[in-house]
């Protein structure tokens, strides 16, 4: 299968220029954050394989040398593929917030996590404009639900009940200790 970014080359060993580079439009406007981009002559090209005409406002911050099936190598934490400001993206076990655009989660894990999106899900929580899928362990943390609670949103039900089932046995301890009788267990049978 091929893969979106393996569209910048068929030659995987083959070397290829790339550029850190905020780009400006027409307008003068620029991108908000940089983005790693191929260097082909006259124009970039990005991860998706969208030529952007270069112009001389662009800004360069940074230029490497990569194999072209090897854009995981390059740091991409602070460019436009993370961006805080954004309603979607990853939200780790102590509350860390990385944000992407709703369409980017997938690439987010394998550019900026270098792991896979099934051992991410482990932990994280997924939230994409307002939907919130828990991570496959069952249980946010509780750095995770205060800053799901901080934003409005709501904190996923652990799919299993186990979280429940705590919550019962810690109230019923708290009911006894009030009590201060010992809990009588019954057994089947008696």
């Amino acid at each position: 299968m091929r893969m979106i970014f393996d569209v910048l080359s068929e030659d995987e060993s083959r070397a290829i220029d790339v550029a850190l580079v905020t780009r400006h439009f027409a307008d003068g406007s620029a991108r908000p954050r940089p983005a790693w981009l191929r260097d082909a002559d006259r124009v970039w090209i990005d991860i998706e394989g969208v030529r952007w005409e270069k112009r001389d406002t662009d800004r360069i911050h940074e230029r490497r040398t990569v194999r072209s099936g090897a854009w995981e190598e390059l740091p991409w934490e602070h460019t436009d593929l993370v961006c805080p400001e954004h309603h979607s993206g990853w939200l780790g076990p102590d509350g860390t917030w990385t944000g992407c655009a709703a369409v980017w989660h997938d690439v987010v894990v394998r550019f900026v996590f270098r792991s896979t999106v099934s051992a991410i899900e482990r932990t994280h929580v997924r939230v994409s404009a307002g939907y919130v899928r828990a991570p496959t362990l069952g249980v946010c943390t509780p750095a995770q639900a205060a800053w799901l609670r901080a934003r409005g949103l709501e904190v996923p039900r652990d799919p299993s009940g186990e979280e429940e089932a705590r919550a019962a046995r810690e109230e019923v301890a708290r009911q006894v200790k009030r009590s201060g009788r010992p809990l009588a267990r019954r057994r089947d049978g008696d």
